[in-house]
């Protein structure tokens, strides 16, 4: 056998390695981290609350079904109700319990390039997701503020390039990652390298007819 073809044969199991390890990682989507995100600030909340028995909670709506805000509040919530608390949408009458206001100050996904790819490997890229939330916690009916504070959680990952967009969802923008902006130099290089790749391939479909 031929050096040429032994090194095809050496390549092609290469790929067939590196597909087949790709295709055995699963990544959780954009959504199902965001959502593990907003379930541990979730805790932190339910944690810093009295805990002498049953508590009734107030938590307003939110009327965007698709958003962040509402997908925080929905999982503030079950958090409440599976440690056996009443959650409400609207204040109960004459009754003592606490207002939980979550705010969604920050909510972001960014891709970063770490490892370009090359004849067989695949690029990987760093997912980074970023949640800051604002919570208020009012003691009714006394209108007491209970305490007012900032949570923050990061997570990160790598990743192949190949599938991210399997793990956005363009119906639900907050799980739309951000990626990097091309440098000055790209921007300007890439057009002229696409420019001459098309000039040489015209070039060269003319002299061969013309043989």
């Amino acid at each position: 056998m031929r050096l040429s073809k032994i090194a095809g044969v050496i390549i092609g199991v290469l790929l067939l390695a590196g597909e087949g390890r790709a295709q055995s990682t699963v990544w959780d989507d954009n959504l199902a981290v965001l959502l593990r995100m907003f379930g541990e600030i979730s805790d932190i909340v339910r944690l810093q609350l009295p805990s002498s028995g049953r508590r009734w909670l107030v938590m307003p709506e939110v009327a965007d079904l698709a958003s962040a805000d509402y997908l925080l509040r929905a999982r503030m919530a079950r958090s409440f109700l599976a440690q056996g608390d009443t959650v409400f949408t609207t204040s109960p009458v004459a009754q003592e319990h606490w207002r939980i206001t979550p705010r969604l100050l920050r909510c972001e996904l960014t891709y970063q390039q770490v490892r370009s790819g090359g004849f067989w490997r695949r690029s990987k890229w760093r997912r980074q997701a970023l949640v800051e939330v604002e919570v208020e916690q009012l003691e009714l009916p006394s209108g007491r503020l209970a305490r007012e504070g900032t949570f923050h959680r990061v997570y990160a990952d790598t990743l192949s390039a190949q599938g991210i967009r399997e793990l956005e969802n363009p119906r639900m923008a907050f799980t739309m990652g951000r990626w990097p902006r091309p440098s000055g130099w790209a921007q300007v290089v890439e057009p002229v390298l696409l420019t001459a790749a098309a000039a040489g391939a015209i070039y060269a479909l003319y002299a061969l007819r013309t043989q």
